[in-house]
């Protein structure tokens, strides 16, 4: 199989070997390519078979940048968990407040 990617002009972009996104699984090791591009290209891909063997059934996944999305995935997990504990914190936070402003309040008369 040859994968060949081209720009709105027809140029042929770079693809190099990479790692595979995390979350997904290749069953070859030339299973990911990686590329350069800007926000908003127009690009085209074109997959060819070699020889007469017919392509596997796939799916074509891209991924703006899978640099490091572990790490990524697991902090944006942990600061949904860390939103709602500080959400419900500032809540109790402000009853605690207003209580003892209204203590504080009828104390005084």
């Amino acid at each position: 199989m040859r994968i060949e990617l081209y720009d709105r002009d027809g140029r042929t972009v770079s693809l190099k070997p990479g790692f595979g996104a995390y979350g997904y699984s290749d069953l070859c090791s030339a299973g990911s390519l990686r590329f350069h591009a800007a926000v908003g290209d127009v690009l085209s891909l074109k997959v060819t078979s070699l020889g007469t063997a017919v392509l596997p059934v796939g799916n074509l996944i891209v991924v703006r940048d899978w640099w490091n999305t572990k790490d990524k995935l697991v902090g944006e997990a942990l600061d949904e968990e860390i939103e709602s504990v500080i959400t419900w914190l500032s809540i109790g936070a402000g009853f605690l407040i207003a209580f003892a402003a209204g203590f504080l309040l009828l104390r005084k008369f």
